[in-house]
């Protein structure tokens, strides 16, 4: 009769280093919903006089990937969204482009989000390391990221946006200036490829001998690595 297979155990290696690559990774992803959706990639130069009760408040317009906030003919200040079906006098194809790059970054970043969480338990993916292919895909975000922030100047000569930033030009923002949603894609570049060098950190550490030597012997099933 054959023996009784021993059960399989799940356990939880956390390090310093994998700990660190996980919350950069969330970081990263916020950063990338921050610039995909908030219309703060422009912001015109005079604001708008609103209305609002017994005061006067002061609105900037501005142009996101795909939104623009500005002042209505009823006084209000509305943000708009416009879908890559909009005409491109309206919604320039350069943003169009800057948008799906931006949003695969997104998803992608999304993604590894899922896959470090899962690399506490887990060292492999179909016979990958799940720590090299998250950080591959981390790179790859960051790279469409990139693309994303070089395509998104080249619609600043749209005659929709020269009208509020006047002397703009493809890579000059005119009397314009680049709103926080810019400078948060351009955080989100640098934090992806941390993210990218961090995995192969994290890896290390949870490949440690000490660490694997722990783990055979079965006595513990969360693991703390330094």
């Amino acid at each position: 009769m054959a023996p009784p297979r021993k059960k399989e155990m799940c356990y939880v290696i956390i390090s310093a280093r994998s700990l660190t690559w996980f919350l950069l990774t969330i970081f990263a992803t916020m950063l990338a919903m921050v610039s995909l959706f908030t219309p703060y990639w422009l912001i015109a130069p005079n604001p708008s006089e609103i209305e609002a009760g017994n005061h006067t408040i002061l609105r900037f317009p501005s142009f996101g990937l795909s939104s623009r906030c500005k002042k209505i003919s009823s006084g209000d200040f509305e943000c708009s969204t416009f879908p890559l079906t909009t005409a491109n006098e309206i919604f320039p194809l350069c943003w169009k482009i800057s948008y799906i790059f931006m949003a695969v970054g997104f998803f992608i970043l999304g993604v590894t989000s899922v896959f470090s969480l899962l690399s506490f338990c887990r060292q492999s993916l179909f016979g990958k390391s799940l720590h090299s292919v998250t950080g591959s895909l981390q790179i790859l975000s960051g790279i469409f990221v990139m693309v994303a922030i070089f395509t998104y100047p080249i619609g600043w000569d749209a005659e929709r946006v020269a009208v509020v930033c006047h002397d703009i030009s493809p890579f000059y923002p005119g009397e314009c200036s680049l709103g926080y949603s810019f400078y948060s894609s351009i955080l989100l570049i640098i934090t992806s490829f941390i993210c990218g060098f961090l995995s192969l950190k994290a890896e290390k550490a949870s490949m440690n001998p000490s660490i694997q030597r722990r783990i055979e012997e079965g006595n513990e099933r969360l693991v703390f690595a330094p």
